[in-house]
């Protein structure tokens, strides 16, 4: 975990979450000569920076979402930051928002005993259909027994 997201989420969760979640990620020195998936946001290209690991021509920067939010700033200084580095820059689209009706097509062919939306936008208008709909605070935890 970098030093940038380590404050992020104490700030945000408290020490004990860290704790939790060290042992399960890697820090960014661990990313110089090593084969590795990495999400990166700006914030934390100074981290990466001071750790010694920057994009290079060994690199590739896969964008998945909307190519439209290119065009932010947050978003523009990451793809910069790569291509400066010489990294293959791939457009491959993953994300998206489902309409209602395929949501609704999903959880019936699912048969989930709960169903938790990430984007909770409009779902109370929206939630016939679905059964039980738990709706979780942002970073409030789930317990999936």
């Amino acid at each position: 975990m970098t030093k940038g997201l380590g404050n992020y989420y104490r700030r945000l969760s408290g020490a004990e979450f860290i704790e939790r979640m060290v042992p399960h990620g890697i820090s960014a020195m661990q990313l110089v000569g090593w084969r590795h998936v990495a999400l990166l946001r700006r914030g934390l290209i100074a981290d990466y920076q001071r750790a010694g690991a920057v994009p290079t021509a060994d690199d590739a920067f896969n964008f998945s979402m909307w190519r439209g939010y290119l065009s932010e700033p947050d978003v523009a200084e990451v793809l910069k930051w790569f291509q400066a580095g010489g990294a293959e820059i791939a457009y491959i689209h993953t994300s998206g928002h489902a309409s209602p009706a395929d949501l609704r097509a999903f959880a019936g062919a699912s048969c989930p005993k709960v169903t938790a939306p990430v984007h909770d936008v409009r779902w109370d208008e929206e939630s016939h259909g679905f059964g039980a709909i738990r709706h979780l605070a942002d970073a409030e935890p789930m317990a999936i027994p």
